[in-house]
């Protein structure tokens, strides 16, 4: 029979394993959310909706797991992680099973091209982290036929030579429940162009 110590580091093996697994929910549901066609926020409040309703009776089962009695502490541990599996859940089947509709090729018109900040997390200690050295990540916003706007992520070379108002030739399938998925690996960029630099003018007294 396993004594107090021993449960223990089961326990908090699991909940550790739990917190990991819901971490990885999240950062898999922003990573298919980039192919599919739908406002962010939909899913996660239908998600949120019914981890908050099945909570009122599986926030027992947390019991074990978080040692307390406490309403507030259970029934948020599970809303956190019943949202981020349900989310995942939903993208994945949406986005691996397809829907009844033919897939169909759209123009797609870029609207914005820009690039963001972003930073390299860096150990200074053993459980102390900080903020790295900078990089870029490079998007464009696109624009369907149907007035649906996306946000896509792209390499440097690509965002070197796209234009605003460039066409771009898109394939949109079905999902499985009923969502729109973009299918980023078949786009066809227009042929390549150099962007040119505007050449600066001097107005200063010329040189002898």
């Amino acid at each position: 029979m396993a004594g107090p110590t021993t449960r223990k580091v089961i326990r908090t093996l699991l909940l550790g394993l739990i917190v990991t697994l819901t971490l990885i929910c999240y950062g898999a549901s922003a990573a298919m959310y980039g192919n599919t066609l739908i406002k962010w926020w939909i899913p996660v409040l239908i998600c949120l909706v019914i981890a908050a309703v099945s909570g009122l009776t599986m926030h027992r089962l947390w019991r074990r797991l978080t040692y307390t009695h406490t309403f507030v502490v259970n029934y948020l541990s599970h809303i956190a992680v019943s949202t981020g599996l349900l989310l995942f859940f939903f993208y994945f089947i949406n986005l691996m099973v397809e829907g009844r509709q033919e897939p169909i090729h759209e123009k797609a018109v870029i609207c914005k091209l820009y690039r963001e900040t972003h930073y390299h997390s860096k150990r200074v200690g053993r459980r102390v982290y900080t903020r790295g050295a900078p990089y870029y990540v490079y998007r464009t916003d696109i624009l369907l036929d149907d007035n649906r706007k996306k946000s896509l992520t792209i390499t440097k070379k690509r965002y070197d030579t796209l234009h605003k108002g460039d066409t771009l030739g898109v394939l949109v399938r079905d999902g499985f429940f009923g969502v729109s998925v973009l299918d980023t690996d078949s786009i066809k960029y227009p042929p390549a162009k150099k962007k040119q630099r505007r050449r600066l003018r001097y107005f200063g007294p010329r040189p002898k």
